[in-house]
C-alpha cells in the first residue's frame, strides 16, 4: 500500500484557508475555494469562479471582487459579486453590495446598500 493515498496532494489543489488569529494586510488574489477565519484588510480579488467564504470568526474589511461570496462572519466594505452573495444568520455587514444574486438568511444584521443585476457586471464596474 502507498503511503500516500492518506494524503491530500495540495500541490494540484486550489483551495486556500486563512485559520483565526490571522491578521492580513494588503492587495490579495486568489483562485478556487477561499475559507476566511482570520482579519483580512485589503482588497481580494477572485481570478475564476471561486467561492469566498467568510467563517463565523473571520472578518474582512476592504473590496471583495469575486464570483460566489458566503458570508458567516464580519465584512465591512464593498463587494462586487458575479455570482450569487449569500448572508449566513450569523452575519454582520456593512457595505455596499452588487451581486447577479443575493440571498439574505434571517438573523443577518445589516447596514447595507444592495442591488442585483442581470447582464454582464463589467457595465456596472
Amino acid at each position: 500500500m502507498d503511503q500516500t493515498e492518506n494524503f491530500l496532494d495540495l500541490r494540484r489543489s486550489a483551495f486556500t484557508f486563512m485559520a483565526a488569529d490571522g491578521e492580513l494586510k494588503g492587495d490579495f488574489s486568489f483562485s478556487g475555494t477561499v475559507r476566511l477565519a482570520a482579519t483580512m484588510e485589503g482588497t481580494l480579488s477572485m481570478r475564476e469562479e471561486g467561492k469566498l467564504f467568510i467563517e463565523r470568526d473571520g472578518c474582512f474589511k476592504g473590496s471583495i471582487n469575486g464570483y460566489d461570496v458566503d458570508i458567516l462572519g464580519r465584512m465591512d466594505g464593498e463587494i462586487l459579486a458575479r455570482g450569487r452573495v449569500i448572508l449566513r444568520p450569523s452575519a454582520v455587514v456593512k457595505g455596499k453590495i452588487i451581486a447577479k444574486d443575493l440571498v439574505i438568511y434571517p438573523g443577518a444584521l445589516l447596514d447595507i446598500d444592495g442591488e442585483t443585476y442581470s447582464g454582464d457586471v463589467e457595465k456596472l464596474v
